[in-house]
């Protein structure tokens, strides 16, 4: 994550390799911090990191990059949860309202999410989530119209560097790795209301909206919110 001064306030700038980019989750940074830090690696791809860390002969350039939790290890995300969250039992409804099994707890569960449901005649998907009958609405894939949100609201925002003057058409990613997509940003209250250009899969509350714009180098982080309120398509649970 490179990163430059301009005007005298710094910016944070998107890493080079969008495979390892980390700029969705530094959003909250603070320009007190932004000045003591240093991204070296930043304006590199990882097979030209690995290239150089075998040419100095250090003992990780052959390493396998992780596919667990960054600070956890090598375990599967329920795996993990379970250890630190009860269980809590309920139903599995499909979107004609019936019984189709049962899940494990609410909180094991995304939006979208395709993997851990234990149920044949599948891929079976998550829709949704109904808190107060601990229910978890599932489908099938021709089904996900059902989680297509056209905006969302968010809660507070933080800027990295000047508030953004509103409203604004920038970037937004929701999630690690998504690619950033063009939406109308607007106040709404303390928050923002984030109307995107195309409707989105999977826009989840407790997730961030990390807002963008594009520079001759690549992705200038702006700032972010946490997602509040997500407003689908056509339905809602």
């Amino acid at each position: 994550h490179p990163q430059g001064e301009k005007n005298n306030l710094w910016q944070l700038l998107s890493g080079t390799d969008d495979k390892k980019d980390q700029s969705y989750f530094l959003y909250t940074l603070t320009q007190l911090q932004l000045k003591h830090l240093l991204f070296p690696v930043g304006e590199m791809t990882k097979p030209e990191v690995r290239k150089l860390a075998k040419r100095l002969k250090l003992p990780v350039a052959e390493k396998p990059d992780s596919q667990g939790i960054c600070f956890v290890g090598e375990v599967k995300i329920f795996d993990f949860l379970r250890t630190r969250l009860p269980e809590k039992p309920g139903d599995l409804i499909d979107t004609r309202g019936r019984v189709v099994g049962q899940h494990r707890g609410l909180w094991f569960y995304t939006i979208g999410q395709r993997e851990g449901l234990g149920l044949s005649n599948g891929p079976w998907y998550v829709l949704g989530r109904n808190w107060r009958a601990n229910q978890l609405i599932i489908g099938h894939k021709n089904e996900q119209r059902l989680i297509m949100a056209k905006s969302c609201i968010t809660s507070k925002p933080h800027w990295i560097n000047k508030p953004v003057k509103l409203p604004a058409v920038l970037l937004v990613r929701h999630r690690y790795r998504h690619p950033a997509f063009a939406a109308a940003i607007k106040k709404s209250g303390d928050g923002l209301k984030i109307n995107f250009r195309e409707p989105q899969r999977a826009i989840t509350p407790g997730q961030s909206a990390v807002l963008y714009k594009k520079n001759k180098t690549g992705l200038v982080v702006l700032g972010g919110a946490v997602i509040d309120k997500v407003e689908k398509t056509k339905f809602s649970w």
